[in-house]
């Protein structure tokens, strides 16, 4: 049986209620209207930029209109991102406003973009198996050394930019000449000493060559009249190189000192330090005696003495004086003989 309370609480009756309609106990129900739902204004979704995770830096949505009901379009990976594309759908009957749009974003790999200048000093190759993907990778251009690095660098003065950034090779360096170097070593070999070469150092024309024998403790020269030229290079090797000319150091030498016709200069390979010394030991350059003249002054002629082994100086034919050889010593430390006719007269006819 239904009653007036019990229809307010259950807002139904039963359909054959067991008292007549006329009883005081036929309950005071009223049945409630029924509604419709379902049908509305369709809605467009909300854009795609407007989602959490939307990136305009990443993803392209420019095949995407206004996304209605029932409508869907391709998302792809904006370059230089690569990736395979998704699809973004707005549901069939939507009447939802602000519906999201049905959407899974790609996934998307950054593939760095070559530089606009290859940078000196780097060039791409061909690397990979045969059968296998076949990549690109930085090496060092011939000439530089090192270990070719790159990277992604974005760009925050543009708005999505991003570059490749190369880093890693050093130029190669030739070496150049000791600066305290004594004008008596000859260099002539050495101008051009690349990374990993060798030249032959030696003592120019007058002069004769010396080298100290290696000791496992060298003490320290304090004879004042060695005039001793060091050289700190850039890497902290040093190298020697001195002059010794009679006038400062008498003969003979010390007996320590080894006859030497030059010492080897070398470069070290993979020198990236531009203005570095080349290294080399120590020659001790000893003045012996001067050169001669070149050409021969024409009034004069070197003939050999008698009973002697030393050649001397004298007037030539048709020329007549007292012909005396000086040593003059040239700024390149070469002493050359300058001949001097004394009394000389006019040719003999």
């Amino acid at each position: 049986m239904c009653t007036t309370e019990t229809c307010s609480l259950l807002r139904r009756c039963e359909s054959a209620p067991s008292v007549p309609p006329a009883d005081e106990d036929w309950p005071a129900c009223e049945v409630q209207d029924g509604f419709l739902s379902g049908c509305g204004i369709p809605q467009s979704c909300v854009a795609l930029e407007a989602t959490e995770v939307w990136d305009d830096c990443i993803f392209d949505n420019s095949h995407c209109g206004e996304m209605v009901p029932n409508s869907f379009c391709e998302v792809r990976c904006r370059a230089p991102y690569v990736g395979d594309p998704t699809f973004a759908r707005c549901p069939t009957f939507n009447i939802i406003p602000n519906q999201p749009v049905d959407w899974s974003p790609p996934v998307c790999i950054l593939d760095c973009p070559m530089p606009d200048v290859i940078p000196e000093g780097y060039e791409l190759v061909r690397a990979g198996d045969p059968g296998v993907e076949i990549l690109d990778e930085w090496r060092c251009a011939p000439g530089y050394v090192g270990q070719a690095v790159s990277r992604c660098i974005f760009d925050n003065e543009t708005e999505c930019g991003v570059g490749q950034v190369l880093s890693g090779c050093l130029k190669l360096e030739p070496c150049v000449l000791p600066s305290m170097a004594h004008c008596s070593l000859n260099f002539s070999e050495c101008l051009e000493l690349g990374p990993g070469e060798s030249c032959m150092v030696t003592c120019k024309a007058s002069y004769a060559g010396f080298i100290r024998p290696p000791m496992e403790h060298e003490e320290e020269d304090e004879d004042e009249n060695l005039s001793n030229f060091s050289n700190l290079s850039n890497d902290s090797n040093r190298s020697f190189v001195t002059n010794v000319s009679n006038t400062t150091m008498p003969w003979p030498l010390e007996p320590s000192l080894l006859p030497s016709d030059g010492v080897m200069g070398s470069c070290p390979a993979g020198n990236t330090i531009a203005g570095r010394e080349f290294d080399m030991i120590e020659l001790i350059c000893v003045f012996e005696d001067c050169i001669d003249p070149e050409p021969v002054p024409e009034p004069f002629v070197k003939v050999q003495v008698s009973n002697s082994s030393e050649d001397s100086w004298q007037c030539a034919d048709g020329f007549a004086g007292n012909a005396t050889a000086t040593c003059v010593m040239r700024e390149d430390c070469v002493g050359r003989s300058s001949c001097v006719a004394f009394d000389r007269k006019e040719p003999i006819a």
